[in-house]
């Protein structure tokens, strides 16, 4: 009876070895499997392996791993590069391993990430200061009839605003406007200020929109009056400014200019002209943060075709458009100095009519704060590549979500679709592909430029440092 009960209990304490074996391979040996040649690095002690195979360029490298550890591959990738496939990484990270799984490594020729989406020329963001709900309902109805988005640049703390949030929230679910910052109070305190006031109207702010709007990022700043410092007053212990000899005292700290460039990844502080679709990180005019503007004036200073050239100049100089508005009314003085930052209806509306066959014939995208400056600060970090296989194209990405200046893009905020410019075979017309798990038809076309044909596929960026790809079929 001793000895069957003894017995039972090492069935029991060998059962979870069985089973971890079963789901874990243990071969040692050399296999071919149909054209894919297979080598596979041996441990000992199988029992507590699995089996990790590195796919490369159709040979398969597979290496037993001991259930905890990080496998490698026991070969280089890059040593299998060529003339027009470099290795551009892994599908997915490598990581411990608990189970039999298969790492593929990616190789390619160099694609081209366009600098605006879909392959526009010119971009066009219309952003409306200071959150004046009437302009906001006006614009998004005007938006939906010509093609057009933007996004209202909020001052957080005003009564007017907080009173009328839900209102906001069915605005922006419309989806043609989205809410970004522009300050708490839109005081001058922000721009002469203490660290204690710069807190509140850059970051507080910031944080208070993220909780009247949950459903959008709030990513933008517009700083108020266009001006930042560098600098901020010294306080005592109760927050008073210090003064001497009849002045505050500066302090050297970066003041809200350093605040902004922490909290955000952009602010339109800018000069007026066209903005570049590829801003320098740093806060000189054209820079993230510094972002020019041409502004909406009612005065004798700007005429309506002057409006209307900047349209016409920026897609022919393949620019970034960003107009610095304010309230829109049905009718604007030009004599009056209260009337100075209105626009009329009219002069607004012949802005969007002029806006619109280049939006609909694709020459101009026409964006939000926010959707620009996701694309082009994910293009900025992202290489492209485009490989063919076995009469399929694939098209994949590679992003560093850590920029230059240090911000983190976070995978569910900064996950908005690139367009990669794909070469393709030359009897191809049309191809499809999926996007977010729906199906995308696009049409092939033929540069002027080299006479080859190609196609536009837009991916969404993954996840730090690893590849993402699409594959992308012929339909004729």
């Amino acid at each position: 009876m001793k000895k069957r009960i003894v017995l039972a209990f090492c069935l029991l304490l060998i059962l979870p070895c069985l089973l971890l074996f079963a789901s874990c391979g243990g071969e040692d040996g050399t296999e071919t499997t149909g054209d894919t040649s297979v080598s596979t690095t041996a441990i000992t002690d199988a029992a507590r392996n699995c089996v990790v195979t590195f796919l490369v360029k159709g040979t398969a490298h597979k290496v037993e791993t001991e259930i905890g550890e990080i496998p490698v591959c026991p070969v280089d990738p890059a040593t299998a590069e060529d003339n027009t496939n470099k290795f551009y990484g892994w599908d997915k990270e490598i990581v411990a391993v608990t189970e039999d799984t298969t790492y593929t490594a990616w190789f390619g020729s160099a694609a081209t990430i366009t600098p605006a989406k879909d392959g526009a020329k010119a971009a066009l963001t219309m952003t409306y200061d200071d959150g004046n709900y009437d302009t906001a309902v006006w614009v998004n109805q005007k938006n939906k009839q010509y093609g057009l988005k933007g996004s209202c640049m909020i001052i957080a703390g005003r009564d007017s605003f907080k009173s009328k949030v839900s209102d906001w929230r069915t605005i922006f679910a419309a989806g043609t406007l989205d809410p970004q910052c522009h300050s708490m109070s839109h005081t001058k305190d922000t721009i002469e200020g203490t660290q204690a006031l710069y807190q509140n109207e850059v970051v507080n702010s910031k944080i208070a929109l993220e909780g009247y709007f949950p459903k959008n990022d709030i990513l933008c700043y517009a700083t108020p009056y266009c001006a930042v410092r560098t600098f901020s007053y010294k306080t005592d212990a109760n927050g008073n400014v210090v003064y001497k000899n009849g002045s505050p005292v500066q302090v050297n700290d970066g003041g809200s200019n350093a605040l902004i460039q922490k909290t955000y990844f952009a602010n339109r502080n800018g000069a007026s002209g066209l903005q570049s679709l590829d801003p320098t990180i740093d806060d000189k005019d054209g820079g993230w943060y510094s972002l020019m503007v041409q502004w909406f004036y009612t005065n004798t200073s700007q005429t309506s075709a002057q409006r209307l050239a900047w349209i016409d100049d920026a897609v022919k100089n393949r620019g970034w458009l960003i107009i610095l508005a304010h309230q829109i009314v049905d009718s604007a003085d030009p004599n009056n100095s209260g009337d100075l930052y209105k626009l009329s209806k009219s002069n607004a509306e012949a802005f969007f009519k002029h806006a619109s066959p280049y939006i609909k014939s694709g020459e101009l995208w026409a964006a939000t704060f926010g959707e620009a400056t996701k694309y082009i600060r994910e293009r900025q970090n992202t290489t492209a590549f485009r490989r063919m296989e076995n009469g399929v194209l694939y098209v994949g990405l590679k992003i560093n979500r850590t920029t230059a200046d240090g911000h983190y893009m976070d995978e569910d905020v900064f996950n908005y679709p690139l367009t990669v410019k794909s070469r393709v075979p030359d009897a191809w017309n049309s191809v499809k592909y999926k996007l977010n798990g729906k199906d995308v038809t696009a049409n092939v076309f033929t540069d002027p430029e080299d006479n080859r044909k190609y196609v536009l596929v837009n991916v969404v960026p993954g996840a730090d440092g690893l590849v993402t790809a699409v594959a992308v079929n012929r339909v004729d």
